[in-house]
């Protein structure tokens, strides 16, 4: 490392990462959701098909045992509905309910309010810059053998994030 302000730097923004995902896990815990299982309704809203417990488990790289869990408590609140398809009782398939639907309405606004505070007295024109900071960063990241292990492209596409 060149000097102590790459390195404060990094600290930096490693606590503004933190202080920004504590706060949306509140905004979450608000809701009465865990991280997990707002990202849950969030690949459910976005599937064009529903799909199957097992499907669920293999887009976010996990164990159906956890998807079980994660969608029993969702079940339990009403946020989502499990149905079979013709007289197959083994496969699960899942839907985001209406009610489902409307607490990402409201988690939605929350965490919208969020960034416009974090956002709070910085110009569109710093906004920019930083942006583009942040992609060289990235790709010099990505460039030296760094692995994208935040979503899988699967994940990618059914949640509408982009590839950046």
């Amino acid at each position: 490392m060149k000097n102590s302000t790459e390195k404060q730097t990094i600290h930096r923004l490693m606590r503004v990462n933190r202080l920004h995902r504590s706060l949306v896990e509140k905004t979450m815990g608000e809701a009465g959701l865990h991280r997990s299982q707002h990202l849950m309704l969030i690949y459910l809203k976005n599937c064009t098909a529903a799909p199957s417990q097992k499907e669920i488990a293999a887009s976010f790289d996990v164990t159906p045992a956890a998807v079980a869990m994660s969608l029993n408590k969702l079940e339990e609140k009403g946020y989502i509905e499990r149905f079979h398809i013709g007289d197959d009782r083994r496969t699960n398939y899942v839907r985001i309910s209406e009610k489902g639907a409307g607490v990402l309405e409201q988690t939605r606004a929350m965490c919208e309010e969020a960034d416009k505070a974090m956002f709070k007295d910085i110009g569109a024109e710093d906004i920019e810059k930083l942006t583009e900071l942040l992609d060289k960063m990235k790709e010099n990241l990505l460039s030296i053998g760094a692995e994208d292990i935040c979503t899988s492209q699967l994940q990618r596409t059914k949640m509408g994030f982009s590839n950046k």
